[in-house]
C-alpha cells in the first residue's frame, strides 16, 4: 500500500506537465478552428495560447494567419515579425514566416516589402507553398497575369487545398481569356470553400462564362 508520500511524488510531475498539456490541446485546437476556417474563433484561441507561452511560435504563426483572414493586417505583421525573431526550431519554417509576413505587408499595400518578403522566402525554398502562393497573389495585384497563372500552378501542386490558389488562379486565367482554366479554378474554389466571402462573386463570373 502507497504512503502519502508516495502518492506526493507521483502526483507532482502530473500536475508540473498539466499546463504544457493543456496549452498544447489550446494550439490543436485553434489551429483546428483556423482550418475550418473559423477564423475568429481560431484568433481567440491562439491568442490565449500565445499569452500563456509567448514563445509559442507555432501559435503566433496560425495567430497571424487567422488575423489575415479577418483582414486585421497590422496585428498579423507584428506576430509574423515576433515569429521570426523568436524561431529555433525547424518549425514553422523560415519559409512559411516570410510568406505570411508578406500577405500582410500586401494587406498593408506594401507591395515593395512583401515583394521582397517572398523573394526571401523563395531563396530559402524554392518549392514552398505559402511563398508561391505569396507570389501569385501578389503578380495578380500588379496584373502580371501570365506570371500569376504559371506561379499559382506550381503552388497549386503543392497545396492543391488551399481554396485562395485557385481563386487567384481563376482570376489570372480570366484575364488570360482562358475560360476553360478559370471555370475549372473557381470550380475548385468553391468546391473547398463553399462559405468564403467571395463565393457570390465567383458564381457570377460562372454564371455569365456559361
Amino acid at each position: 500500500m502507497r504512503s502519502r508520500l508516495d502518492w506526493h511524488f507521483l502526483l507532482v510531475p502530473l500536475l508540473v506537465a498539466l499546463p504544457a498539456l493543456t496549452l498544447a490541446a489550446d494550439l490543436r485546437r485553434g489551429i483546428e478552428l483556423y482550418e475550418t476556417r473559423k477564423y475568429s474563433a481560431a484568433a481567440a484561441e491562439l491568442r490565449e495560447v500565445v499569452r500563456a507561452d509567448p514563445e509559442n511560435v507555432a501559435a503566433r504563426c496560425h495567430w497571424g494567419l487567422a488575423l489575415l483572414e479577418l483582414k486585421e493586417y497590422s496585428q498579423a505583421a507584428e506576430q509574423f515579425k515576433q515569429a521570426e525573431e523568436q524561431r529555433s526550431g525547424s518549425k514553422p519554417r523560415v519559409d512559411q514566416i516570410k510568406a505570411g509576413l508578406a500577405q500582410a505587408r500586401m494587406g498593408q499595400e506594401h507591395y515593395d516589402e512583401a515583394q521582397q518578403l517572398v523573394d526571401d522566402a523563395l531563396q530559402t525554398n524554392p518549392d514552398s507553398a505559402e511563398a508561391l502562393f505569396a507570389q501569385g497573389k501578389l503578380q495578380v495585384h500588379r496584373k502580371d497575369y501570365r506570371a500569376a497563372a504559371a506561379t499559382l500552378d506550381r503552388a497549386s501542386e503543392r497545396d492543391p487545398k488551399n481554396p485562395y490558389v485557385h481563386y487567384y488562379a481563376g482570376i489570372a486565367y480570366s484575364n488570360l481569356r482562358r475560360p476553360d482554366r478559370m471555370v475549372n479554378e473557381f470550380q475548385l474554389f468553391l468546391k473547398l470553400a463553399p462559405d468564403a466571402p467571395e463565393a457570390d462573386k465567383v458564381k457570377s463570373l460562372l454564371r455569365s462564362a456559361r
